[in-house]
């Protein structure tokens, strides 16, 4: 097994069947291969991002009746991961994933999604206090019902129902308010130039529209948009410009997610704010003209535009 952990100093070795203390880390574990009844456990703290990546390939044994791969388990909800071929009317059968939800070993709910035989598919299961659990599929929420209180869940697992590889399993904790920066400029600057265009870049607040007697920016920010490879989704990373608590900020740290949508250049939105507190209910981020970046918190009677900014990611962030 080939690890590599982000934000720890020390070589850490991971043991199958054990628990993995992540608060407030990233952790990223390559080529993993589990035989049947193994797992590997971490030891949460809310928010979570549980993001697996896996390649699918049922064959004939699964036509009808789909074969169990693995469980992702948090607390008293098991998420059962499955694959199958079914046909439909006179159409070539199809493979699909199927997921089943059990609450205190109850099925609560099933979802199927179509795929293509080989195809590599990233299954992600978030929590926080405010949403509770939910489970997204290429990035594409999956309706699992109703979902047991995150304050209840102690470790979140992932438990092999047979010989199976994963190529990435990727952990983020954000419990605690950590001051130390998650990625240097170096590594900003190397994520930007790995994959260039809309919505990733360099982006500086331009305007907003607020009622302060429901919310109070923190700052003027200037924030880097980089792509997560294992999410599909986007990082927002702060750089500067924070006016309240503005000490427990540095540069690096994680101000939001962009979550893709069906909609194009529409995303789902995780948002830090200024006490760290995570804010991921009823929130969206427009991308406008491939330029601007309108961050929008209806609840809040809030809107937050940040302008895109030309030039090389290098020159850009070193000239800050």
């Amino acid at each position: 097994m080939r690890q590599h952990l982000s934000r720890i100093l020390i070589s850490v070795v991971i043991m199958l069947n054990a628990i993995i203390s992540t608060a407030g880390n990233i952790i990223a574990i390559n080529d993993t291969s589990l035989t049947s009844g193994q797992t590997i456990t971490f030891a949460k703290s809310v928010p979570f991002n549980l993001s697996v990546k896996i390649k699918f390939m049922p064959n004939e044994s699964s036509f009808g009746s789909p074969e169990q791969l693995f469980d992702i388990i948090a607390g008293n909800d098991t998420f059962s991961i499955g694959q199958g071929i079914e046909s439909i009317g006179s159409f070539e059968p199809s493979p699909f994933i199927k997921i089943s939800h059990f609450s205190q070993s109850v099925q609560v709910s099933q979802a199927d999604r179509l795929i293509k035989s080989g195809q590599t598919v990233t299954i992600r299961l978030t929590g926080t206090m405010t949403s509770g659990l939910r489970l997204f599929v290429n990035g594409n929420a999956v309706d699992i019902g109703t979902t047991d209180d995150c304050q209840h869940i102690s470790n979140v697992s992932i438990k092999a129902n047979r010989n199976i590889t994963f190529p990435t399993i990727k952990f983020e904790s954000n419990e605690t308010t950590d001051n130390q920066p998650l990625l240097t400029l170096d590594q900003i600057i190397a994520r930007l130039q790995s994959t260039p265009g809309s919505p990733a870049g360099l982006y500086t607040s331009l305007d907003r529209e607020n009622d302060p007697q429901r919310a109070i920016p923190g700052g003027f920010y200037k924030l880097a948009v980089l792509p997560d490879s294992v999410t599909g989704g986007y990082d927002i990373i702060y750089l500067e410009g924070a006016t309240v608590n503005k000490d427990s900020w540095k540069t690096g740290m994680i101000k939001g997610k962009l979550i893709p949508t069906i909609f194009y250049n529409h995303y789902d939105l995780v948002w830090y704010d200024s006490n760290h507190k995570v804010i991921d209910s009823e929130i969206f981020c427009n991308i406008i003209d491939g330029t601007i970046m309108q961050l929008n918190f209806p609840l809040y009677s809030t809107k937050m535009r940040f302008s895109r900014l030309n030039g090389s990611a290098s020159t850009l962030i070193q000239s800050r």
